[in-house]
């Protein structure tokens, strides 16, 4: 019978170390090399040289908005994606007029008109960052200048259209208004720092004319202003940025774009026809003065978006008619003493930039000094006729009189005639014929940062105004004729 024997054999420790480590170097080598073998089967060196690979791009033609002439644009962003599944080299990225458009590009960190062999891996995307300082085009109006970033590769040409309008301007550092004069629509003024009118200095602004004021930059009016636009054919003071925030959001909607107005003491009998004031820093300032001579008037005005109070006044006498005051931080309207009467005023707070620190209307009869002790200042008058008073905050009013016992006999008259308000309450001898807090449904309310305070045909205050005030006031702030009974505020609804 054939029998098998089974021989052990001892090996020795450092022989049977040996042999495991060989073993794991033999694993590991072989899983790194199939790892290798992975990673090279997954990496794509090579770039697709098929022309039906092509690019796509954020935009086909990159638009500036206008843009002052001599000054630097803001900078605008062109997204370049490669959708394909292979890599792509793009040969060339050509500025075809350099040196002549005033258009300037950056790829990728570069700058220069012509870029050679710009890789961009399959399913990634290229920055590209274009500017644009323009030449003064001896025009009035704004000029189109236009230059081709072109995109060549297997064959094929790419071409992005830049564009941008250039407005040459007048512009003024520190400027001084020392004698009486005009100004006229023909170019548009840039203001830096700030433009003071020495006093007893009349400063007349013809309609169409533009300030642009620089971030900071004030106007200061010790003399007087007269703003003589025409409907359809404002003055405009802005802030000088021309560029977006947001695709849907531009820099002259923004608050806080440029410092304010300041009216001196001696200053007096400023008027503003069709003028549009927007996004201040501290509005429209008022410094105290005599209640016996006109401060100031305001008809057909728009007052528009500031980050403190849109409009401050201590112990002056103003009138306003037809006017929009609208969007603050602070309050729209800020008065402490003197007489002031508005009609046909739409006052609407729904400031979207932040917490709104005041009512819409915030009126007063003192003010305080650094001790925090109150100081008199006669309220003689405060009349709303035919308004809308409304907001974001459930009451829009503050009546902030001193405490009666201190000064029993310091005037806080206010009267609301007709008025649609932001408010509980109930008429007597301050609020006649008044609509508490109803909806006036206005037709765009800040959706989008669009904003459109005329009136809905179902609002409440339609037909609801007194013809008392209209007769005098027969056109609204957007040209139409108020008829019969007028709405209330300063549009009359149309039909479309």
């Amino acid at each position: 019978m054939e029998r098998f024997f089974l021989r052990t054999i001892a090996i020795k420790e450092p022989v049977l170390r040996f042999i495991c480590m060989k073993k794991s170097f033999f694993i590991l080598t072989t899983f790194l090399m199939i790892l290798s073998g992975f990673i090279s089967g997954c990496s794509d060196d090579n770039f697709t040289t098929n022309p039906s690979h092509q690019l796509s791009f954020s935009a086909d033609t990159l638009r500036f908005d206008t843009v002052f002439t001599t000054l630097s644009s803001a900078t605008a962003r062109l997204m370049v994606y490669n959708t394909n599944n292979k890599n792509l080299n793009i040969n060339t990225i050509t500025l075809k007029n350099s040196g002549s458009s005033g258009f300037r590009v950056n790829v990728d960190g570069m700058m220069g008109s012509r870029f050679e062999q710009i890789e961009i891996d399959k399913k990634d995307s290229l920055y590209i960052f274009v500017e644009v300082t323009l030449d003064p085009t001896d025009h009035d109006l704004p000029v189109r200048k236009e230059d081709i970033l072109q995109f060549e590769y297997n064959g094929v040409i790419q071409q992005i259209i830049l564009e941008a309008y250039g407005q040459d301007a007048i512009f003024w550092r520190g400027k001084c208004i020392e004698s009486d004069t005009t100004l006229s629509a023909d170019k548009p003024f840039v203001v830096y720092d700030s433009l003071v009118v020495r006093p007893n200095v009349r400063l007349r602004i013809d309609a169409g004319t533009r300030l642009f004021f620089h971030d900071k930059a004030q106007l200061i009016v010790e003399g007087s202003i007269a703003a003589n636009g025409e409907a359809g054919n404002p003055v405009v003071m802005r802030g000088n940025r021309m560029d977006k925030l947001f695709p849907n959001l531009a820099y002259d909607q923004i608050p806080g774009q440029w410092g304010g107005i300041r009216f001196s003491a001696e200053s007096y009998d400023n008027r503003f026809t069709h003028a549009e004031i927007r996004n201040t820093s501290w509005g429209i300032r008022f410094d105290s003065a005599s209640i016996d001579r006109n401060k100031a008037t305001f008809e057909y005005c728009k007052i528009q978006n500031s980050k403190d109070n849109l409009l401050y006044a201590e112990s002056s006498q103003i009138r306003a008619s037809n006017c929009e005051f609208t969007n603050s931080a602070g309050a729209l309207l800020h008065l402490v003493g003197g007489s002031y009467e508005f009609t046909h005023c739409t006052l609407t707070n729904l400031y979207s930039f932040g917490m709104v620190q005041d009512n819409a209307i915030h009126l007063s009869n003192y003010k305080s000094d650094e001790a925090w002790n109150p100081i008199e200042m006669p309220l003689t008058k405060a009349d709303f006729n035919n308004c809308i008073v409304w907001g974001k905050r459930s009451l829009e009013i503050n009546l902030d009189q001193v405490s009666e016992h201190q000064y029993p006999d310091t005037p806080f008259h206010h009267h609301f005639n007709h008025c649609l308000l932001k408010a509980a309450g109930e008429d007597d001898e301050n609020f006649s014929n008044t609509i508490w807090n109803e909806d006036p449904l206005f037709l765009a309310v800040g959706e989008d940062y669009i904003y459109d305070f005329r009136i809905d045909s179902l609002s409440p205050a339609r037909q609801k105004g007194n013809p008392t005030y209209s007769n005098s006031y027969p056109i609204d702030l957007a040209g139409n004729p108020r008829i019969g009974t007028p709405d209330i505020g300063a549009y009359q609804w149309v039909e479309n």
